[in-house]
């Protein structure tokens, strides 16, 4: 039953994900219509373009908090080492990010493919010796139905 907790937790995490993105989009669609006939230097562009920042910092934080749960779950599973966070908060390196709307690190993009990249290297490691005795039971397979058609 655990693969199947495993598929819902993907689901919802993806889910979640979709809708984040659309969020992202409708505060940039929000953002343009607001900010309208409105010149730069305005006190009000400025106080819209600081909600738009304020709002767009909060739903990356929770797009961030996602994506690092998904690579740390699939890291864990083919045992690749997470990349070490930096010791102070507030702090960033390449590989963790800080997100001050909910004061944690977050994996950055650098670190995402780096561990992408560890896991698919893993992933190939364990698929290699299954992958030759697969072409070798194919040979024999194809071998034995033209012997019996011949």
């Amino acid at each position: 039953m655990g693969w199947l907790a495993d598929l819902k937790h993907y689901r919802d995490a993806r889910d979640a994900l979709i809708q984040l993105r659309h969020a992202a989009n409708r505060l940039e669609e929000e953002l343009s219509e607001a900010t309208v006939g409105l010149q730069a230097h305005e006190e009000e562009f400025q106080y819209r373009l600081a909600e738009y920042f304020n709002n767009m910092e909060t739903v990356s934080a929770e797009a961030a908090e996602i994506e690092t749960d998904r690579i740390r779950r699939r890291a864990e599973y083919w045992q690749v080492p997470m990349p070490m966070r930096p010791y102070k908060s507030g702090e960033s390196n390449e590989f963790w990010e800080w997100h001050d709307p909910h004061h944690r690190y977050y994996i950055s993009d650098k670190g995402h493919s780096q561990l992408r990249r560890d896991i698919h290297q893993e992933w190939e490691m364990w698929w290699k010796p299954w992958l030759s005795w697969g072409a070798v039971a194919i040979s024999v397979l194809s071998l034995v139905i033209s012997i019996l058609k011949w």
